[in-house]
């Protein structure tokens, strides 16, 4: 699974955040492309595969709406 993190409105420092406290759950790569953070998730806990692409992104948001 991958999702991708436009640059403009997600910061590195931020997905990098999320992927410590999401780090029991999955296995995460971050790299970055040209306009974007490319996030490898792999060995997803099935429990709740079906519901993490949208739970992590909302989570990094929620981040970056604290600051």
């Amino acid at each position: 699974m991958f999702i991708n993190f436009n640059k403009k409105i997600y910061p590195q420092k931020d997905i990098k955040e999320a992927v410590k406290d999401y780090k029991e759950l999955a296995e995460f790569e971050i790299k970055p492309e040209k306009g974007y953070f490319r996030l490898k998730i792999k060995n997803i806990n099935p429990a709740i595969k079906s519901l993490f692409r949208d739970e992590f992104a909302n989570y990094v948001l929620g981040i970056i709406n604290k600051k």
